[in-house]
């Protein structure tokens, strides 16, 4: 059974690039936040997981398509 931990605030997540068992156990794509700074050291060393950067907020992006609004039909006003 697989699940993903909801990161403390500020908190560092790890990937599992491959399965393992010891004081911290995950399995390959398992992502997790890892507490003991120690571990999570050697654990990346051992090429046993990987950081993974905060997403940044993303930015609204300006529009620069060239589309024209659609226009009406005008009414032809008659007598």
């Amino acid at each position: 059974m697989r699940f993903t931990v909801q990161p403390s605030k500020g908190a560092l997540m790890y990937k599992a690039k491959v399965s393992f068992s010891g004081i911290v156990s995950m399995g390959v794509g398992e992502v997790a936040d890892i507490a003991d700074v120690n571990i999570a050291k050697d654990l990346l060393r051992a090429g046993y997981i990987e950081e993974i950067k905060p997403a940044e907020k993303a930015k609204p992006v300006k529009d620069t398509s060239n589309k024209k609004p659609a226009s009406r039909a005008k009414k032809s006003g008659g007598k």
